[in-house]
């Protein structure tokens, strides 16, 4: 989408709903203003049922929040590297963006300020020796750091990089950080990064550049030199990237394996659970809901309170709604109690296990019934 191809969209839209065929919108973030006539049209269409519409985006504050409600959404994460971190950065800005002013300063300030960007969010990836936690370091950075740089260069000889560095380490990127050494990481690379002696250095093959090696930069203002500029980087990266050592990669590997293999022994032993009665499994997993309902119901006399159906004779409708929606809360209490209860005896020996218990307990020890559970109480 984008460039006049909104027309063309529409007539496609309805030819493929007539025919029943399939049709991929894509980059919709780029027409926002124009989601409103894609939503009367879809409302107006009599498809056929294998009509299939299918539409991309990236993230966008004006997005229409009616036509997300009405779409199955599926995420993706982006692939990892500096390369594909860069790439994604420059397909996200326009030429206009990198050209503006026609300052080649400014067209290398901004590189540099994406390699930035691009660190901080590969960084980690080597968890915790990278960074101590997992900061989220989003596009809205980026768009707010695009400006500190765009300001910077706004008619000025003399640039203030105590100005980004400041507002970068205090208000955008440090703002996220809650760790002192994280923070000194970010201070070094803003150190790196921006100051006046890499930017002018950036184009000299002579001269230390903080890059992984000897970095050209071309010396105009075309967001497709700098993107060509990219595709020569290489599509691994290499923990020397980023100031670590050579060995952090396993540290790294070793880490998510375990998380992987711990995951997995959970599922297998809710699974095992779920399949047949195991009198120390129920109890490990049952244990916290059941405790929990005890805690709950210790001042409340809800559980045993005696409770006949109310009557039609109630008056206004408003009364006999409250009455019978207080009604049926209260007997909703009492069959979970009778429930949990039955399930406590089960594991405690003293009842015989039923074809009930065994379903209720089933659905308790599934991970996600268990959770959802344990959350609404």
């Amino acid at each position: 989408m984008g460039q006049g191809q909104a027309d063309v969209a529409i007539q496609m839209l309805k030819e493929c709903a007539r025919n029943g065929d399939w049709l991929c919108l894509k980059n919709l973030h780029l027409v926002v203003s124009w989601l409103p006539v894609l939503e009367k049209e879809l409302n107006t269409l009599q498809p056929k049922d294998t009509f299939r519409l299918w539409l991309t985006a990236e993230v966008h504050p004006n997005f229409t929040p009616i036509l997300l409600q009405t779409s199955l959404k599926i995420t993706y994460e982006s692939p990892p590297g500096l390369k594909k971190n860069l790439m994604r950065t420059y397909e996200s800005w326009t030429p206009e963006q990198i050209s503006k002013k026609d300052n080649i300063h400014r067209a290398h300030a901004l590189f540099s300020f994406a390699w930035f960007h691009a660190a901080c969010q590969e960084r980690r990836n080597y968890i915790p020796q990278g960074w101590t936690k997992f900061y989220e370091f989003s596009l809205s950075d980026l768009r707010a750091g695009y400006n500190i740089i765009d300001r910077l260069f706004d008619g000025t000889k003399d640039v203030q990089w105590e100005f980004v560095h400041g507002l970068l380490e205090n208000a955008i990127y440090g703002g996220r950080i809650d760790n002192y050494f994280d923070l000194r990481v970010l201070q070094s690379y803003l150190k790196q990064f921006f100051n006046s002696s890499i930017i002018d250095a950036l184009n000299q093959r002579n001269k230390k550049s903080v890059f992984p090696y000897s970095l050209s930069l071309p010396k105009s203002c075309s967001i497709l030199d700098y993107r060509a500029v990219i595709e020569k980087l290489p599509e691994d990266d290499k923990p020397s990237f980023f100031g670590l050592p050579a060995n952090i990669a396993r540290s790294s590997q070793r880490m998510i394996s375990s998380q992987v293999i711990s995951q997995l022994r959970i599922l297998g032993r809710s699974v095992t659970a779920g399949c047949k009665f195991d009198r120390e499994i129920w109890s490990n997993e049952l244990s916290p809901i059941l405790n929990l309902w005890k805690k709950l119901n210790q001042n409340s006399n809800l559980i045993h309170q005696k409770v006949s159906p109310p009557n039609d004779r109630q008056g206004s409708p408003i009364v006999s709604f409250i009455v019978l929606e207080q009604f049926n809360a209260i007997r909703l209490v009492q069959s979970v109690h009778q429930s949990l209860a039955a399930l406590s005896k089960v594991i405690r020996g003293t009842t015989l296990l039923s074809f009930r218990s065994t379903e209720i307990g089933k659905c308790f020890v599934k991970p996600k019934v268990g959770i959802s559970i344990l959350k609404a109480l």
